[in-house]
């Protein structure tokens, strides 16, 4: 009696069999990209008849996720967006909350809208973040902005704010600028 081959027997994989394997693995993205398309509709049509009829369910595991995901409580959110309307309008000095908006000075460096930080549950850093590049301004002079009525600071520092308030014109398009 020798001693045992100490190497483990190795089923021996033929060529022929690694290329059906290669031809089934060809088949099967082949056929994923021809109906990829079609089984992303039928995804969505099962869920939305699922939400329908499962809607006690589905809103609580919503509610669930909601409450698991949220990264800061409302009311230190409504504190920081508070805090910077509390400025007022910087052109005519409106300070009641409920009419002052957040205006994003340079609107390419907008990542989120203020309006929708608390309901959308962001992080204290990024809303501070994104409020920095952000005036205060009321409903009426930001609606006078966007149609060019009234010019926006290209600046955040307030004293540049003042500078260019002075200088702006007293009327634009035969209208007088508040």
């Amino acid at each position: 009696m020798g001693h045992p081959d100490p190497t483990p027997q190795v089923p021996c994989v033929t060529t022929s069999e690694q290329d059906r394997v290669a031809r089934q693995k060809d088949y099967s993205r082949a056929y994923y990209l021809k109906h990829k398309e079609r089984d992303r509709k039928k995804r969505a049509e099962h869920s939305k008849r699922w939400k329908v009829n499962h809607r006690d369910k589905y809103l609580a595991l919503r509610k669930g996720y909601y409450a698991k995901h949220k990264n800061t409580p409302i009311p230190e959110r409504r504190d920081i967006i508070n805090n910077f309307r509390s400025q007022g309008c910087i052109f005519c000095h409106e300070m009641e909350r409920c009419c002052l908006d957040a205006h994003h000075v340079d609107p390419s460096n907008k990542t989120i809208a203020i309006s929708k930080a608390l309901k959308d549950g962001i992080s204290i850093t990024r809303l501070e973040s994104e409020i920095k590049k952000c005036i205060c301004i009321c409903s009426n002079c930001h609606r006078k902005i966007h149609a060019g009525i009234l010019k926006a600071p290209a600046t955040l520092n307030p004293g540049e704010i003042l500078e260019s308030q002075e200088s702006l014109p007293d009327v634009v398009d035969d209208r007088p600028v508040v």
